[in-house]
């Protein structure tokens, strides 16, 4: 009985750190497929503004992984740290749709960044999955990504 509860807790862990996992190929996979609408919405302004609301989530978790996560994590416990990551992550997400400002817009998604940054973080430091089960899980991960951004009917398909 003891060993089918711990199964179930390690497949429980497992399936939440590759859900999580989905939020770094989300942040800028999302709003992928509106890029083109949102050039010609924006066409007044210079074309990288627009390209950089892919990227600029990208360059602040890596930001905040080498700066913000080691003080937060001294200061706050893994789930506080995990629901802030997530809730900016939801929120500056939804709030991005909001704003008709490219600037505003950037800031947000760079806000989205830094909440998958310190989610991600939060899980492979805290489950310890980076030395137990790192090669499988990295590759289940990366897998698990490449099938979500394969082609945009799998996506919906996946997503629906």
């Amino acid at each position: 009985m003891i060993k089918l509860i711990t199964k179930h807790r390690r497949w429980r862990l497992a399936a939440s750190i590759l859900s999580l996992s989905l939020l770094t190929v989300m942040a800028g996979a999302a709003v992928a497929p509106a890029l083109n609408l949102i050039q010609e919405h924006f066409r007044d302004t210079d074309p990288i503004y627009v390209q950089m609301i892919i990227s600029m989530p990208a360059v602040f978790i890596a930001l905040t992984n080498l700066f913000l996560f080691k003080p937060l994590s001294k200061r706050l416990r893994a789930r506080t740290m995990l629901l802030i990551g997530l809730g900016f992550y939801v929120v500056f997400g939804c709030l991005a749709g909001a704003f008709s400002d490219i600037r505003l817009i950037l800031i947000c998604r760079g806000l989205v960044g830094i909440g998958v940054g310190i989610a991600i973080a939060t899980v492979v430091v805290t489950t310890g999955a980076a030395p137990r089960r790192g090669p499988s899980m990295i590759r289940d991960t990366s897998a698990q990504d490449r099938l979500i951004q394969s082609t945009p009917n799998r996506r919906k398909r996946l997503l629906l």
